[in-house]
């Protein structure tokens, strides 16, 4: 986990706690004044009310401007009704890292690319085609979507990393950061052979920070992610090193 996400965890966490803190202590200052006439003196002389009450507007102003741009939940029917949200979202809170759980990565060029223009950390995970993948066509697509990413999308992005996982397909998501999107794999037969729908099935978008139910998710894929990770094999572009295919 980067700096950035710690100190921005920490301050979601305590949040609340703050204001909390700020209200209370407008309260005690003005029952203590009530009882104390020098105590009001000073607080009136140190404009320490205005302190706090600004302070308190403050903290305010910030969770409302945060709440306006993660949404607190949202069932969309597809990827294709996320992704605009996905994609103001980068726009508009720049966020510094971004992990994604994909199977293959033909449908999320776009918000790479986004993610790019704004010079993100990126962390992702996509199935191993050398893993035994349900079909040949899902093989290719797999292929083919890690050939555009090298030769188009994250061509020289020193700012990627890339592991390839194993385990049957599932959970599918994108932590960026405090909007959580995520999403399932659902597997059917097709003529006969097996096959597996993930773009086309329903997506969440939820806040991760400051909803409950954004945290308890946040906690699933971010345990879900890790696991994947932790075991991913990794993949170099081959445009990061210079690298032949065969190599990999």
């Amino acid at each position: 986990m980067s700096t950035y996400e710690q100190v921005r965890q920490f301050v979601d966490k305590y949040a609340v706690r703050l204001g909390s803190i700020l209200i209370l202590l407008c309260v005690a200052a003005a029952v203590a004044s009530v009882r104390f006439e020098s105590l009001e003196n000073i607080l009136i002389r140190q404009r320490v009310y205005e302190i706090l009450i600004i302070a308190l507007l403050l903290d305010v102003t910030w969770r409302l401007v945060d709440l306006q741009s993660v949404p607190p939940l949202r069932l969309m029917k597809d990827q294709s009704e996320a992704m605009p949200v996905l994609l103001q979202h980068v726009k508009e809170k720049q966020p510094k890292t971004v992990k994604m759980f994909e199977y293959s990565t033909n449908t999320i060029g776009d918000l790479l690319r986004e993610v790019r223009a704004n010079q993100a950390e990126i962390k992702l995970l996509a199935f191993d085609p050398d893993a035994s993948p349900i079909s040949d066509l899902q093989e290719r697509l797999i292929r083919q979507g890690l050939d555009l990413l090298d030769s188009l999308i994250l061509q020289d992005y020193s700012k990627v990393e890339i592991r390839l996982y194993s385990t049957p397909a599932s959970l599918r998501g994108r932590r960026i950061g405090n909007l959580l999107n995520v999403g399932w794999y659902t597997y059917f037969y097709h003529e006969g052979a097996p096959d597996l729908v993930g773009a086309q099935n329903p997506m969440i978008l939820i806040d991760a920070a400051n909803t409950s139910e954004g945290a308890a998710l946040a906690d699933m894929f971010e345990r879900a992610f890790d696991e994947a990770w932790e075991k991913g094999r990794p993949y170099t572009l081959r445009s990061r090193h210079g690298v032949d295919s065969s190599d990999r």
